[in-house]
C-alpha cells in the first residue's frame, strides 16, 4: 500500500516553508506535475514488484476532505497507468482536525481488510 499526499495538501500552499522551498523552489507545482510525479512513482514500484498488487491510498485527514483536489490527482495518475492491479482507496475523512488517534487508525484498518477482500485476488 502506498498513502501519499496528506502532507503535500499543505506545503503545496505554503511557499515561504522551507519544506516548500527544498521541495519545489519558488514555484509552487502544477496539478500535471503531481500527476505525473505520481504516476512515475507507480512505474517505479510497478517494475520493481511485477507481481504485486498496489492500493494507492489517502489517509483521513485534510487529504481525504470532499472538497480536496488530492483524491482525483491520485485517480488521474493511476487511471493513466492502466494497470488492472492498481487500486485507488481514499479513507473517510474523519474531521476532527488532529492525527488519527488509535480508534481512528483501527477504522481504516478495517476499512482496508475489507478493501483488499474485495479487490486483491490470491
Amino acid at each position: 500500500m502506498v498513502n501519499l499526499f496528506q502532507n503535500d495538501s499543505w506545503i503545496v500552499n505554503a511557499p515561504n516553508n522551507l519544506q516548500f522551498k527544498a521541495r519545489y523552489g519558488n514555484q509552487k507545482p502544477h496539478d500535471d506535475f503531481i500527476i505525473n510525479a505520481y504516476r512515475n512513482l507507480m512505474t517505479s514500484i510497478r517494475q520493481n514488484n511485477p507481481k504485486a498488487t498496489i492500493i494507492c491510498a489517502l489517509g483521513n485527514m485534510d487529504a481525504a476532505k470532499k472538497v480536496s483536489k488530492w483524491p482525483n490527482l491520485i485517480k488521474l495518475a493511476t487511471t493513466q497507468l492502466k494497470d488492472e492491479k492498481v487500486h485507488n482507496l481514499v479513507l473517510p475523512f474523519k474531521n476532527n482536525g488532529r492525527h488519527p488517534k488509535i480508534v481512528n487508525q483501527a477504522a481504516m484498518a478495517k476499512q482496508l481488510i475489507v478493501f483488499i477482500e474485495e479487490h486483491v485476488k490470491w
